[in-house]
């Protein structure tokens, strides 16, 4: 043990070391990482964008003040926000059914192929 660590110090660089060595690195940069990280931002935006259009259609409504054209409109963007979060919300849903059914992602997160 190296001198100035304290035991639960040296644990923590054990369990870390026995790790490396079991294959699991959690500092490795790998593609599937950085895809991973690449979709969550993705979705992070379009829910940002969904409650954008959301309050901007709720607002287009709210001052209408009775023009069924600027009511239609804005009733519009709200079904169209909420389509197309259902779409994309959808399509993520069915990649990672259809991922980690096949075996795909158990390749990735060993290294090992099946």
């Amino acid at each position: 043990m190296a001198q100035g660590n304290t035991v639960g110090q040296q644990i923590q660089v054990n369990a870390i070391w026995s790790g490396i060595y079991a294959g699991y690195n959690p500092s490795a940069n790998t593609l599937s990482k950085f895809i991973g990280t690449i979709i969550k931002s993705a979705l992070m935006i379009l829910g940002a964008l969904f409650m954008a259009l959301v309050v901007y259609g709720g607002y287009l409504w709210l001052v209408s003040q009775g023009d069924q054209k600027m009511i239609d409109k804005g009733k519009g963007m709200i079904v169209n926000a909420a389509i197309g979060v259902v779409i994309v919300f959808s399509a993520y849903a069915i990649t990672y059914f259809i991922i980690y059914n096949t075996g795909i992602a158990a390749q990735y997160t060993t290294g090992i192929p099946e």
